[in-house]
């Protein structure tokens, strides 16, 4: 780890010449020309910072370069702690270009003074190869000793359980950091081999770069923590103190759903780069690791607190830490929710065929969605229901037809596959009364109540605890949000079988359908037929006083048309053969006298098929797809919004 090679580098600097005067220096001596990194700290003067400090003073390095007696030995100040900051890069500035040039080092071999300066352990990482690539060659000319690692021999090894958590926190989030570091190399030389563009890049990684240096650092602080009696590790407060940085998560989260995806699109591309990480099995692994780290940490927080005496001073250290990972964690889990719930909104609109009749934009957002069975009046049915702060919209899966096609009916057929979900119902959600748990061993379910003419219901039944908890406070917290007044009308139909019908006992498909546009309220779930409507030009005054026209005769070779508009029936007949133009103009004709609508309100027709479902009419092959639909009467139902 970083942490690890710090003290090897610090350690073995020990042995350079002109050094140990560099390595005596207290941390506030080292900082004067620029701070420490912001990550918090729990100790004065840790290793990287202190490697990191003496390496920006750059009389350090000069030092370590001359010492290999080059041609051209650089200049080094007497005392570089009073050098202004300019003075400092001037020296770096010197070394690096003796390295380059004196000591044939390569562009991969050194680092840039932006790496050195700024505050980023991604770019540190290049200036400890950098000193490292320098003792390596002292060791090798014999100028100081070789360098042996002990780790190996650790007289540090587990004793009980809580030094089996440590262990394994220690050890998981090494080879975590390694993974992250083989994910951003591997980023990296797509960039540099243009295997894909800039943007595909950004889309695959998000911002890998943050999240591998804030990572960094919290390995390099757990290992120094680590190091120490256990009574005396203080990982419990490693993580209360970082509880704000690990907002780094959220954005990388929230994109890792369109990242994979992008992997399947662009795989052929990332071949090129298969013997760095294979694009159909281990980069997607690679990818999804900072999910499952950030997952996994609550986890093991609970086995250190559980493993760790009450007694010990720094215990209730843990319980705080458990907590602020919980935190995270949940923080996490909601952008990550809320992004999937954006893009879930975007394949709604895709998918499902009537878009027009609703009004998705007014909903609010989108807080839950999922498949499961709605039950009403005993009758099931599976409907993919999607929760929006606003409204409740339940939606079918449209069936394939099974009917034979034939060259006039398969323009209709295919727009009716367009999407593959249909609208079904529409509920306001200020308009829930109440929420009721009704769950029995095995079977998880919610009674929800709401208001109509009369107080309705139906069922949602789930697949687990888990999910029913989550739907049943997300429901609460809707109807806390909407106490307000609720009005009679809250459902809007979709031209689609809404549910709740008061003591009706009809069965999904075959409950009223209503002639109104999907934005209209209505009050009842039954169709009205007023005792009076308005005048219509050729009817007695007998006739006025019901909507329904029962006298118009059909003549051979014309079809009989019911006009269900609002509160109403009016009749026309028209040719069998009649286009969708021809009968347009007659419905128009008719409903514009009757409704007194204006020369820009437009009109749409839809019919009922043999699903149950409503398909809007916008070509002849629809008018005539209408039209097999009549029954021995040569009638037709037609409803137009």
């Amino acid at each position: 780890s970083l942490y690890h090679t710090c003290c090897s580098v610090l350690n073995r600097l020990s042995a350079v010449e002109g050094m140990m005067s560099y390595l005596e220096m207290d941390t506030t001596a080292l900082n004067i020309v620029s701070s420490e990194p912001s990550t918090p700290t729990l100790t004065n003067g840790d290793p990287l910072s202190k490697l990191w400090a003496m390496a920006r003073l750059g009389s350090p390095l000069c030092t370590i370069f001359n010492v290999l007696s080059p041609e051209t030995p650089l200049h080094i100040d007497a005392d570089p702690t009073h050098s202004t900051l300019n003075t400092c890069k001037k020296s770096i500035y010197h070394f690096l270009v003796g390295c380059r040039n004196q000591l044939a080092f390569t562009e991969e071999d050194v680092f840039t003074i932006s790496d050195l300066y700024q505050d980023d352990t991604n770019g540190f990482v290049k200036v400890v190869n950098t000193i490292s690539k320098l003792l390596l060659l002292l060791e090798e000319r014999g100028i100081i000793s070789a360098h042996s690692s002990h780790r190996n021999s650790d007289p540090n090894a587990p004793k009980d359980t809580r030094d089996k958590v440590i262990l394994e926190l220690i050890e998981t989030e090494r080879k975590y950091v390694q993974d992250m570091e083989l994910l951003q190399n591997y980023m990296r030389e797509l960039q540099s081999q243009n295997i894909v563009s800039s943007d595909c890049v950004h889309y695959l990684f998000g911002n890998l770069n943050s999240l591998v240096d804030f990572q960094r650092r919290f390995l390099f602080q757990l290992e120094e923590i680590v190091e120490k009696s256990p009574e005396e590790q203080r990982v419990g407060y490693l993580f209360t103190q970082m509880e704000d940085a690990f907002a780094v998560y959220e954005p990388y989260c929230a994109n890792y759903f369109s990242a994979q995806y992008l992997v399947v699109q662009e795989a052929p591309k990332l071949q090129k780069l298969a013997d760095i990480l294979n694009p159909i099995y281990e980069l997607p692994s690679i990818l999804i690791k900072p999910i499952q780290r950030i997952c996994k940490y609550p986890l093991l927080l609970g086995q250190l607190l559980k493993s760790t005496s009450k007694d010990w001073a720094y215990y209730q250290e843990t319980e705080q830490a458990l907590e602020a990972i919980r935190r995270v964690a949940d923080k996490v889990n909601e952008t990550q929710r809320q992004h999937e719930n954006v893009q879930a909104v975007e394949e709604l609109k895709r998918r499902v065929c009537d878009l027009e009749d609703l009004a998705i934009e007014t909903y609010g957002h989108l807080l839950l969605q999922d498949k499961m069975i709605v039950s009403i009046n005993e009758s099931d049915r599976e409907l993919h229901c999607f929760l929006f702060e606003k409204t409740l919209l339940m939606c079918k899966y449209i069936k394939e037809s099974k009917n034979i096609l034939t060259k006039g009916t398969t323009l209709s057929i295919k727009k009716k596959r367009r999407g593959s979900l249909q609208s079904k119902c529409t509920i306001y959600a200020s308009r829930i009364l109440g929420v009721h748990n009704k769950s029995t061993p095995g079977l998880w379910s919610l009674l929800v109540e709401y208001k109509e003419r009369e107080v309705e219901q139906f069922s949602l039944r789930f697949r687990n605890e888990e999910q029913l908890k989550k739907w049943e406070a997300t429901f609460l917290k809707i109807k806390v949000t909407h106490k307000a007044n609720v009005p009679n009308t809250h459902l809007l139909n979709t031209a689609h079988s809404p549910i709740g019908s008061g003591g009706n006992q009809q069965q999904w498909d075959d409950l009223p359908q209503l002639p109104i546009s999907s934005r209209t309220p209505y009050h009842n779930l039954h169709i009205v037929r007023p005792t009076t409507s308005t005048p219509r030009l050729g009817e007695s005054h007998a006739q006025q006083h019901s909507p329904i026209d029962r006298t118009m005769p059909s003549s051979p070779g014309s079809v009989k048309v019911k006009l269900s508009y609002h509160d109403g029936i009016y009749v026309i007949v028209v040719p069998q053969e009649a286009s969708f133009l021809e009968l347009m103009e007659r419905v128009e004709r008719k409903i514009r006298l009757v409704a007194n609508l204006k020369p820009k309100e437009m009109l749409r027709l839809k019919y009922q098929d043999e699903d149950g479902d409503h398909i809007t009419i916008n070509s002849d092959e629809d008018v005539q797809m209408a039209f097999e639909s009549r029954g021995i009467h040569n009638t037709v139902n037609l409803f137009v919004s």
